[in-house]
């Protein structure tokens, strides 16, 4: 998996509220995509497939001679593999560090500007976890067949990004034997297509280099009932007082390298109670201040 030698570390932030659900409760929230803060979320890569499905179509016809109205049939192929996909998909972000970009160090020590900005109004933290660590969480609830799949990579946020090529490519030869042999031969084309709606993000977001853990829980398929998720171990639905729905994904605390504490006026403070709270709930989580000389 790229990302464990693209990412030492990567970063989560909540509020003192959310840390302390967090460490109580070893679970980390995952939302229904739905109710992201990003307007455009699974959408954004919508116009991308549509147009290279155009593309697909228009060399097939042009090579076997067929008669199609391309603007329609790739507008219904986009839809259909969006439906293959289905609505049952939970996100939850990390803001990632590279660790060859050695301007990135303070940052990788004192968390991001902007993030503090929008999680330390009542003392924000950064949980700062070991991606090899949740990745293997991942793997393991993956078997036991808590989710029907999961994405767990960088969120991709130009044109140019290699991802984005390579998974066309992949979604184009899948296409391409779609149309002419009207037999897909297996799934296969579905994950270039569930990278790119799960990864690709408006490039407004780049400055947070997001790596998401993308869960798609069910899949939806003809015999598939309530009754019959009911009696699976697929991770339950949990849903807010304001309709939103997410689910929790539990981990192993030892995924948590440390935890740096929002720049604020009572910073020590934090720091002196956040120590003997972990003291209290018997966890050995170091614990840093960040530099960044922000006065909330």
């Amino acid at each position: 998996m790229d990302i464990l030698k693209e990412h030492q570390e990567i970063y989560h932030y909540t509020t003192e509220a959310g840390l302390q659900g967090i460490l109580t409760s070893k679970n980390i929230r995952a939302s229904h995509f739905r109710g992201l803060n990003d307007a455009t979320e699974l959408n954004y890569a919508r116009g991308v497939i549509t147009k290279n499905i155009s593309d697909c179509l228009s060399e097939v016809c042009k090579k076997s001679r067929l008669a199609l109205d391309i603007k329609e049939s790739s507008e219904h192929l986009s839809q259909s593999l969006y439906n293959s996909f289905g609505e049952d998909i939970y996100i939850t972000s990390f803001c990632g560090y590279h660790y060859k970009y050695f301007e990135e160090d303070f940052i990788r020590c004192n968390g991001l500007l902007s993030q503090w900005r929008g999680y330390g109004k009542d003392g924000g933290y950064a949980l700062v976890f070991n991606p090899q660590r949740l990745s293997q969480e991942l793997e393991k609830y993956n078997k036991e067949k808590r989710f029907d799949t999961y994405i767990f990579d960088e969120a991709i946020y130009t044109n140019d990004d290699p991802n984005i090529e390579k998974n066309i490519t992949e979604l184009n030869c899948f296409i391409k034997r779609y149309i002419t042999t009207c037999n897909p031969h297996g799934s296969d084309g579905l994950t270039p297509f569930r990278n790119l709606v799960t990864r690709y993000k408006h490039h407004a977001f780049q400055e947070e280099n997001e790596v998401r853990i993308a869960i798609v829980r069910s899949l939806p398929t003809p015999s598939t009932s309530k009754y019959e998720d009911s009696q699976t171990k697929k991770l339950p639905i949990i849903k807010n007082i304001n309709g939103s729905s997410y689910i929790e994904l539990p981990f192993d605390l030892d995924a948590i390298e440390k935890i740096i504490i929002a720049p604020q006026h009572n910073q020590e403070d934090k720091g002196r109670w956040l120590k003997k709270w972990l003291q209290h709930k018997e966890l050995n989580i170091p614990i840093e201040l960040s530099k960044i000389p922000y006065i909330n």
